[in-house]
């Protein structure tokens, strides 16, 4: 007989008690430990949950945005080499303004006057820029396009972050054809922590992508979906495995209301 102790913490350590006796009934029927069964169903899950997260497009990307007027500093020009050349000034003084954000000078000629300057906070690259425009209107406009590109820049980030947990958890590689600083993010963001006491095994992953659960299509229900997809797959798995087995009776589909793939 095999007796393991079987922990999966997921979103925000909520224990999913269906989905752990699940990895139970395949512990016991496939004589696996506890470790196994808890590998097996995780990466099942991991790969639903990738199935369902899309890529980001220009047409994707929602084009609501938050500029606000920026007031501790004002547009102004400097001389740098005999040349004239924009740059920013604290508000009250002459002092030129050195920040972390990126500025966004403007691309048409208007007197200085005419311009304010307005703060975006980027979240696909978390970045904060300083868009120096004549309106609002404007301003919004370029922090659009600023979050287009940006989002294409990183397409593919929220799907490579789940190959990346695959990999860092059960060493399972999958080619998502993404750019190398797209796989350097992932990696930053991702980690897991195992647990292993006598019969007991324990797995935490974790994705601190801001936009993770967004990026999933339907969000949290997309979520919801993905385990119960996943659910599916391993009752097949297990009755596939055991209907020769003597005795074995064949394990009821958990949904048998979703489709598969």
């Amino acid at each position: 007989m095999v007796k393991n102790n079987i922990s999966v913490t997921v979103d925000g350590n909520k224990t999913l008690e269906q989905f752990q006796q699940l990895i139970r009934e395949r512990s016991k029927y496939l004589k696996e430990t506890s470790e196994q069964s808890v590998s097996a169903c995780a990466l099942d899950v991991l790969r639903s949950i990738r199935a369902l997260t899309t890529k980001a497009t220009k047409a994707s990307v929602k084009k609501e945005v938050i500029v606000e007027p920026y007031d501790s500093v004002y547009i102004s020009a400097k001389t740098v080499g005999g040349k004239k050349m924009l740059c920013l000034r604290n508000t009250g003084s002459k002092t030129e303004y050195v920040g972390k954000e990126k500025v966004i000078y403007p691309t048409v000629r208007q007197p200085l006057k005419n311009f304010k300057v307005f703060k975006f906070n980027d979240t696909y690259s978390n970045r904060t820029y300083l868009i120096v425009s004549p309106s609002s209107a404007l301003a919004k406009k370029t922090a659009i396009s600023i979050k287009q590109k940006e989002a294409l820049r990183y397409s593919g980030l929220a799907r490579n972050a789940i190959s990346m947990l695959m990999k860092k958890a059960f060493n399972k590689n999958s080619d998502d054809g993404v750019e190398g600083h797209i796989t350097q993010v992932s990696n930053s963001l991702t980690s897991v922590q195992k647990r292993k006491s006598g019969d007991s095994f324990s797995i935490t992953l974790n994705d601190n992508l801001d936009y993770a659960l967004p990026a999933v299509k339907g969000g949290q229900s997309g979520i919801d979906l993905a385990f119960q997809k996943a659910m599916n797959k391993i009752t097949a798995t297990i009755n596939h495995k055991c209907k020769d087995l003597l005795m074995f009776k064949k394990l009821d589909t958990p949904f048998p209301e979703i489709k598969k793939g």
